[in-house]
C-alpha cells in the first residue's frame, strides 16, 4: 500500500507540474525552447501582416497588392539553394538593399516596382525555402530547375543571359491592365535594364547604389 500510495503521489506530482508549465509558457511568463506563448504567436502573425523589417535580412520592401498599369520596373534574383554562391550569408542583405536602392529610383520617376524571385530547383519547397530567407516577392517561381518558366524566359529564351547564379537583373515593362480599351492583363516591351552575375558584380553593384544606366 505504501509503494502504491508513493508511486500515486509521484504521478499526480508529474500532472501539476506539466500543467503549471504548460500554462506558464501559454501564457509567456516562462520560455521553453522549442514551445512559443499565444502572444509569440500572435506577434509573429502581426508581423507578417504588418510587414514591418526582416531583421535576418534587413529587408522591409512589401508589395502593392495593386494592378497598376504603366512602365513599371522590375527586380528579379535568380538564384538555388543548391548554389553555394546563391547560399553566401551576406546576399539576402545585398538583395534587400538593392530593393530599397530601386524602390527609391521607380517612385522618383512614377513609376510602379515590382518583385520578383526565381529559384532553380528541382524540388520546390527547397526553392521556396531559398526564397524566402531573402524577404518579400511580389510573385516567385522555382521547381524544374533549368526548365522553370522564369529561368527559360530570363536565361535562354525571351531575355537570354548566362547561365550562372546568383543574378539580379533590372528590367523595365509596360504593364496593360484590362480597362481604357484592353480586355486582358498584358506585359511588352519588355527590356533589360542591367544584369549582375554571381558575387564578384552583385557586391559591388549594390554598394555603389544600385546604379542604372537608363531609367
Amino acid at each position: 500500500m505504501r509503494f502504491i500510495r508513493r508511486h500515486w503521489a509521484a504521478v499526480i506530482g508529474g500532472i501539476v507540474l506539466f500543467v503549471v508549465t504548460f500554462a506558464l509558457t501559454f501564457f509567456g511568463w516562462i520560455n521553453i525552447p522549442g514551445m512559443s506563448s499565444s502572444l509569440e504567436v500572435a506577434a509573429a502573425s502581426e508581423d507578417v501582416v504588418a510587414g514591418d523589417l526582416d531583421v535576418a535580412t534587413g529587408d522591409e520592401y512589401q508589395p502593392t497588392y495593386e494592378p497598376l498599369a504603366g512602365k513599371e520596373l522590375v527586380l528579379i534574383y535568380i538564384g538555388s539553394s543548391q548554389c553555394a554562391f546563391s547560399t553566401n550569408p551576406a546576399l539576402p542583405a545585398m538583395v534587400a538593399t538593392a530593393k530599397r536602392a530601386l524602390r527609391d529610383k521607380a517612385l522618383e520617376a512614377g513609376r510602379p516596382f515590382i518583385t520578383v524571385g526565381i529559384s532553380k530547383d528541382w524540388i520546390v519547397e527547397n526553392g521556396v525555402n531559398h526564397l524566402a530567407t531573402f524577404g518579400t516577392f511580389d510573385e516567385i517561381m522555382t521547381g524544374r530547375s533549368w526548365m522553370n518558366e522564369g529561368v527559360m524566359r530570363y536565361i535562354w529564351q525571351t531575355l537570354p543571359g548566362p547561365a550562372s547564379t546568383p543574378q539580379l537583373l533590372v528590367v523595365e515593362r509596360t504593364m496593360v491592365v484590362p480597362g481604357e480599351g484592353a480586355d486582358r492583363f498584358r506585359i511588352s516591351d519588355e527590356a533589360i535594364v542591367t544584369r549582375k552575375v554571381g558575387m564578384g558584380e552583385i557586391p559591388a553593384w549594390v554598394e555603389a547604389g544600385a546604379p542604372l544606366p537608363r531609367m
